[in-house]
């Protein structure tokens, strides 16, 4: 937990947000989202995550290279906390490839499929190689994606080896890699772990460490494009996992 908490009355206050911006998401999810394309979906999304970010007391902090090149755009990201999709929907119109348990969640499950999630089964390997091929169609539509291909969560203080296999989806695309970097802060700019949902934690005890802290900031950093043109997705990855591993060494040890 952290050091200095946020006072009682604002964290009730941050979990009736969370509590309304759920009903909310629910009744703009079965009265609008059916009649939409995936990206005016996907820029719903976009401004109902910034409100749930807003309301959970979540400062947005983007620093980088914002700017995109006009062709398929994969993201990969180091991954923390469920707080990661809200925090990095909020930036821009996004997909995300989510594990598939997510789905079975309640409301939250409902919803993310309804905004275009893809879910993988991460312990079938057939299952990510057909991933990666609905990934590369996804791509050449015109969607950007995230992926988390450490595979699980940190308490982001360290980055995981990037697994391979979900990149080959933008080599096939011809696109490239953005390496995100994400990062959380207290009121007093250090990183803190009170975001982690990481080992037997439930989606309940992280939010009540997340609604407990004070001036609770998350650091999104867009790294330069890595093309994938020529490349294996072994190198791919190698490449893109030391961007974000050297970006989050830096962030700790600053």
């Amino acid at each position: 937990m952290p050091e200095s908490p946020a006072p009682y009355l604002l964290k009730v206050w941050r979990n009736l947000v969370v509590v309304v911006m759920l009903l909310v998401g629910l009744l703009i999810a079965v009265s609008l989202l059916g009649w939409l394309s995936q990206g005016a979906r996907s820029a719903v999304s976009m401004r109902w995550n910034r409100l749930v970010v807003r309301g959970l007391g979540v400062r947005l902090a983007v620093s980088g290279q914002t700017n995109l090149p006009d062709r398929p755009v994969l993201f990969v990201c180091n991954h923390i906390s469920w707080l990661d999709i809200p925090v990095i929907a909020s930036v821009r119109p996004m997909r995300f490839v989510s594990k598939d348990d997510v789905r079975d969640w309640p409301v939250m499950g409902w919803l993310a499929a309804r905004v275009g999630t893809l879910f993988l089964n991460r312990s079938n390997g057939r299952a990510a190689h057909r991933m990666a091929a609905t990934l590369g169609e996804v791509l050449r539509g015109g969607d950007r994606i995230v992926i988390f291909p450490e595979g699980t969560t940190t308490d982001g203080r360290n980055v995981l080896p990037f697994k391979p296999m979900l990149l080959q989806s933008v080599i096939d695309a011809g696109g490239c890699v953005v390496p995100l970097s994400l990062h959380y802060s207290d009121h007093t700019a250090a990183v803190t772990t009170a975001t982690a949902f990481i080992g037997e934690m439930t989606f309940v005890d992280t939010l009540r460490n997340i609604v407990a802290v004070r001036g609770l900031t998350a650091e999104v950093c867009f790294h330069p494009p890595i093309d994938s043109v020529g490349m294996e997705r072994n190198e791919l990855a190698a490449l893109s996992e030391a961007v974000v591993a050297q970006a989050v060494a830096a962030r700790i040890a600053a």
